[in-house]
């Protein structure tokens, strides 16, 4: 491979060739001395480096030029024997302020990348390169650019780690200059906004990392100092209450509270002062102060959650308990102001993503309550972060909270919101137990007795919320055993406590439904060619070692016993919560699981022994007894509580379309959909979808014909063509009546154009222009200006029109 080199570098050296070519060989050259450099005489590589150099002077070649010089020197075994040159970095040095900012960028990171890799030449030469480069960073960090801010908070971090290794004095000069407020101020504004990119976060944290773990003692620049002056941005908000001027930097203050928690992760462990220790008691004797600002609290909360998630603080249980304060709104701690009020929801800029039950939710806004219930579901996601980093010592003190009685019926929300987090983690924990063979998750396995007991004396919890977390618990703890806890949670579905609760019913087959959708997020490492994905979402920082094998142990252990097909068997339960329960669990099989719903498609369920398919499609059917009759003032008005249970139905249907085309009677399949056309506006929306997809997929078979690729396929006949053509002319010929609000008939201009968007597909049918029913769907569009009109916004022409 070497003797390739001096043709490369030949190329290189070309003065007369395109500059396409001039940045391929660049590139090339580039990449063999990363790899190959070590073989290469120091002669040659100088030379190269000349030629390198040499670009450097043409417009042109500069950024390709520095881009391969990083290249180069990122692979210091290819360079040990030939030292960066003065000349270089002095160009280099010049071009950090050129205008175009992608020179900057480049230059930047190549600057970045010598500090790294050759912190002496760097440091240590008589051209005083630190002394340079000091006072440009402060307007690098203030650059309307987050790609050269980035570049230069890497730059920083890596100037003070080098000195410090390289030369005292220069490290005392360095940090002199970080700790003044031309190199503060910029800093610290980045630490109270949105970086514009999550990478920018990064470089950020690990500057501070930096100046913790290499800070001089004695020194000014400490890990005291920055939190100083970090947290010092919130001075000015002395409001124990959420107010308006809160609101305006609730968003930036996760990213506050993570410079913080890295910062004093830095810190020695224990000790009297300035410990990790000593720096989380005095927070939390903040937090337990009445007069604390809103702020700072919220701050703190999230704090205790990264450094609770970094390290084992377990051994604090002065933190523990500060955080359930927080949860169960202890009296104590909170402004008298604050007293049994409801919940609120989680705004979603927030660290935490928390959904407190609809019927609870607060209609006032944070002022209204004075912002304490979002301090609930805070500390709850820092509560779940804090046990997920020492699972061990906290997740039996947690479970103890489950035993106490609250007078607030929404602490075991947040309690069990808190337990659901900590599930992914101990799904991931399984790729230690496995590759190492350390059982570090025991503590899970022995707490699962004591899991399994709490959930399942909740499931008949009056909220809907906790109910639906109390079946994601149940799903994930399942998944940890399954060979064992699947009978078991089938056992409870089948128990008498189910038979005489509804809401128990619908949170152990909700539970299925997790069940399927966590185990279908995992990755699994014995299949090499991604064969076995299951989802297009895959949830990868949630990944297990959960093997191909133990996915097919799974779905053998749900079939055995027809466990499942019980589960699925409430689509006939007469309470509508839990038939669309076992709706919504039918499509999560058949989405993620198709080894699963196809032995079950046809297999016989309830009293009349009808198949499962057929009994879906009996879901989409109107259900008179969930039709009320309300009265408003003068006026009775209807309301259907089963459309969400049809529009489910629907939903399933169009998952068999997509998945399971070979196993469908088409004949069977378009009955539910003729009959969904003369249903409510939501479901004709959804009905005209699943036709268009019909057409789209099998064409064919919608005239009679049957589909090669679809045996199965029974022939449509013409007399359900014509009932097809009859629902969809009724709703080409609805007029709005007079009294409907603008959003109703917003809704019908809707569907009306859902309806002209299937008719327009009907062409993809060979021979459909001779269909009489087509026909006159055609005829209908075309002597109305308004569908006319509407057809031209939807298919975008009218020469369609012209062709019958």
């Amino acid at each position: 491979m070497v003797t390739l080199f001096p043709v490369l570098l030949n190329q290189l050296k070309m003065v007369k060739c395109d500059l396409e070519l001039k940045e391929k060989a660049m590139v090339a050259v580039s990449n063999f001395i990363e790899q190959l450099g070590q073989d290469l005489s120091p002669d040659c590589l100088q030379e190269t480096l000349n030629q390198f150099t040499n670009y450097l002077d043409s417009e042109t070649t500069r950024i390709s030029a520095i881009r391969s010089l990083s290249v180069i020197f990122a692979s210091p075994l290819s360079m040990q024997t030939c030292p960066v040159s003065r000349d270089l970095m002095k160009t280099l040095l010049n071009l950090m302020q050129a205008s175009n900012c992608d020179l900057r960028v480049a230059a930047i990171h190549c600057v970045t990348v010598i500090c790294s890799h050759f912190p002496r030449d760097f440091i240590l030469n008589e051209d005083k390169n630190v002394s340079v480069i000091l006072p440009l960073l402060p307007q690098l960090l203030d650059d309307p650019s987050p790609a050269v801010v980035q570049e230069a908070l890497e730059l920083a971090a890596s100037v003070i780690k080098q000195c410090s290794r390289c030369d005292v004095v220069q490290h005392a000069v360095v940090a002199d200059f970080y700790a003044t407020e031309a190199f503060l101020r910029p800093v610290i504004a980045l630490t109270h906004s949105q970086p514009h990119r999550t990478s920018q976060l990064t470089p950020l944290l690990h500057l501070m990392q930096n100046i913790g773990m290499y800070r001089l003692e004695s020194h000014e620049l400490s890990v005291k100092f920055m939190l100083l002056k970090v947290l010092g941005q919130l001075d000015s908000y002395t409001s124990v209450e959420a107010n308006e001027k809160f609101t305006e930097i609730k968003g930036n203050l996760p990213i506050m509270a993570r410079v913080c928690a890295e910062l004093i992760l830095q810190l020695p462990r224990y000790g009297q002062l300035n410990s990790i220790d000593s720096t989380l008691e005095e927070m939390v004797e903040e937090l337990k102060k009445k007069t604390t600002s809103y702020a700072r609290r919220y701050v703190y909360i999230l704090i205790f959650g990264d450094v609770g998630y970094g390290i084992d603080i377990s051994h604090r249980g002065d933190v523990f308990d500060v955080l359930m304060d927080h949860v169960i709104m202890n009296e104590t701690i909170l402004p008298a102001t604050e007293q049994q009020v409801a919940p609120m929801s989680e705004d979603q800029s927030s660290s935490s993503v928390v959904f407190p039950p609809s019927s609870t939710m607060a209609s006032t806004g944070s002022a209204g309550n004075n912002g304490f219930t979002d301090l609930r579901p805070l500390a709850a996601a820092s509560l779940g972060r804090l046990i997920a980093g020492a699972p061990s010592g906290t997740v039996h003190e947690l479970l103890q909270f489950f035993h106490q009685e609250y007078d607030q019926t929404l602490v075991v929300f947040y309690l069990f919101q808190t337990l659901r987090q900590n599930y992914p983690r101990l799904l991931s924990s399984q790729a230690i137990i496995n590759l190492v063979e350390v059982r570090s998750a025991e503590h899970i396995y022995r707490n699962v007795e004591e899991v399994w007991s709490i959930m399942m004396s909740n499931a008949g919890h009056p909220e809907e919320g906790t109910r639906n977390v109390v079946a994601e618990c149940l799903g994930r703890v399942t998944l940890l055993q399954p060979l064992e806890l699947v009978a078991r949670l089938h056992a409870e579905l089948k128990s008498q406590a189910s038979a005489s609760s509804n809401i128990i019913r619908c949170t152990l087959v909700t539970a299925f439904k997790y069940l399927l959708s966590v185990a279908a997020s995992i990755n699994y490492p014995d299949d090499e060619n991604g064969m076995a994905s299951v989802s297009d979402t895959v949830n990868i920082a949630d990944a297990s070692i959960t093997t191909l094998n133990d996915r097919r142990e799974l779905v053998q252990t749900l079939l055995e016993d027809s466990r499942f097909l019980d589960a699925l068997a409430y689509i006939l339960d007469p309470d509508p919560d839990v038939c669309r329960a076992a709706l919504i669990t039918f499509n999560t099989a058949a989405h993620y699981w198709p080894t699963l719903i196809r032995p079950l498609l046809n297999a016989p369920i309830g009293p009349s022994q009808r198949p499962l398919v057929e009994e879906v499609y009996r879901g989409t059917n109107v259900r008179q007894e969930l039709i009320r009759e309300v009265q408003m003032g003068p006026f009775k008005v209807q309301f259907d509580d089963g459309i969400e249970l049809r529009k489910t139905a629907y939903e399933c249907m169009s998952t068999l379309l997509e998945n399971y085309t070979d196993r469908l009677s088409m004949s069977a399949f378009l009955i539910p959909l003729i009959e969904g056309l003369k249903d409510n506006n939501h479901v004709k929306l959804a009905v005209c979808h699943i036709l268009r997809r019909v057409i789209q997929l099998a064409p064919i078979d919608v005239v009679n014909i049957q589909h090669s690729l679809a045996v199965n396929f029974d022939p449509l006949i013409i007399a359900e063509m014509s009932e097809l053509s009859q629902a969809l002319t009724a709703i080409l010929q609805l007029q709005p009546k007079g009294d409907l609000v603008k959003r109703e008939s917003e809704k019908l201009e809707e569907v009306k154009s859902a309806t002209l968007m299937v008719i327009a597909e009907l062409p993809k049918i060979p021979d459909i222009r001779k269909n009489q029913s087509y026909s006159e769907l055609i005829r209908i569009i075309r002597c109305d200006k308004g569908l006319t009109s509407l057809w031209m916004e939807v298919v975008g022409s009218e020469s369609s029109l012209g062709k019958v």
